[in-house]
């Protein structure tokens, strides 16, 4: 078994890493602490370990104060055992004679006393408390946003689908039979082959006769003007499209500026901006995310949301999260994608919109698969909003 020491601070020179030891993305790592009081430090060390593509499910403390740390903990969706709590441990200490009565007291009377409340590090965001009918009615969520916030609502979905097929025959014959149980179809028409106007025309046909938005999974990361050329090919059939955020804003100007010459989209065309990946071996760095996140805000009336993997990524509840890698028979594959449940996705990672490829397209019945994950995650955000 591997040990892994987080650092206090980032170091400037070197691999720059806040972890040292060996290890590789999506491993699962059990935190081990020696005593927890309000649970604040031991979430921090968490949030550290899955910015570095680390899962972490399970952590064991030495001494529980019992001041409400392993609570707050446990509601983020960690499983926590301590192996002595302060009572037990005071206890022994007053049968043994080691403490007298009135210690022993004083030290029962100030856990009572002092219990936390409210750990600030521990509260979800409201973007993860609001249900989406409020989200949807806040002055700053896009037009686009509301579109996705009120089409999940009358679908009861939150399942994008993404059909990463290869052929056009295979992307309509899948697109057919999942339309009903999603709320975004996600496609790479650009390694598909044998796509015509044709096939653009039939997958605009089937979104509007079963409610779902087109996303083009084109992920963009050019300069501006490229940016700008490459979207005129995409704006008039694909509501959404995916871009990098490593050229900057000035892409997104770009964008906007296409969206803008267009008077009859206005309301219905945005992007989704990629800040983290579900994949091992990434590079993206957590200053990166932190830029990210600024570039959206600043683009906020044409961006719907975020591509993300950890809940306290988008802290504004106008901004979607939308989160790939959920399967529910499979962990990962042999090319580096993780893949998750619908409660890690939507209870601890904090997604939104929940994104399923292989788990659905290449299921005996994709119609089936797509109703299973549909209702999971669709309950599984009920349980979430409702549980704030």
């Amino acid at each position: 078994m591997q040990t892994l020491k987080i650092k206090k601070e980032q170091k400037t020179y070197g691999t720059k890493k806040l972890i040292d030891g060996e290890y590789s993305c999506g491993d699962d790592v059990i935190v081990i602490e020696d005593v927890i009081t309000s649970g604040a430090s031991i979430l921090e060390t968490v949030i550290d370990l899955e910015k570095s593509n680390l899962n972490v499910s399970n952590v064991i403390v030495l001494v529980d104060r019992q001041q409400g740390g392993m609570q707050c903990l446990s509601k983020r969706g960690l499983k926590i055992k301590s192996l002595f709590n302060i009572t037990e441990i005071i206890t022994v200490l007053k049968e043994e004679g080691k403490i007298s009565d009135e210690i022993y007291q004083s030290v029962l009377d100030y856990v009572i006393n002092n219990q936390i409340q409210h750990v600030k590090e521990c509260e979800k965001s409201l973007r993860i408390k609001l249900e989406f009918k409020e989200r949807a009615k806040l002055l700053e969520t896009s037009k686009i946003a509301q579109k996705i916030f009120k089409l999940s609502l009358e679908k009861k979905s939150n399942l994008c689908v993404a059909a990463d097929v290869d052929t056009a025959d295979k992307l309509l014959d899948i697109a057919e039979k999942i339309a009903p149980h999603i709320c975004i179809l996600k496609t790479h028409i650009d390694a598909i082959s044998g796509v015509t106007d044709a096939t653009i025309n039939t997958l605009q046909r089937l979104a509007k006769q079963y409610n779902f938005l087109i996303m083009e999974d084109r992920k963009m990361a050019d300069i501006g003007n490229t940016v700008k050329l490459q979207y005129k090919k995409l704006v008039h059939w694909a509501d959404l499209v995916t871009v990098h955020s490593v050229s900057g804003g000035m892409m997104l100007k770009g964008i906007r500026e296409v969206i803008n010459e267009n008077a009859d989209l206005l309301d219905s065309r945005g992007v989704f901006i990629v800040a983290e990946l579900s994949c091992n071996g990434n590079l993206i760095s957590e200053q990166y995310i932190k830029e990210t996140v600024k570039i959206a805000e600043e683009y906020k009336d044409i961006v719907a949301g975020l591509v993300c993997q950890s809940y306290d990524v988008i802290s504004s509840p106008s901004l979607l999260q939308l989160t790939p890698g959920v399967n529910i028979k499979n962990s990962n594959d042999n090319l580096g994608q993780q893949y998750q449940s619908p409660s890690d996705i939507i209870l601890t990672k904090g997604a939104d919109i929940a994104v399923v490829g292989r788990g659905i397209y290449q299921d005996d019945n994709p119609a089936e698969a797509a109703k299973v994950y549909k209702e999971l995650l669709w309950n599984t955000y009920l349980e979430r909003v409702s549980s704030s």
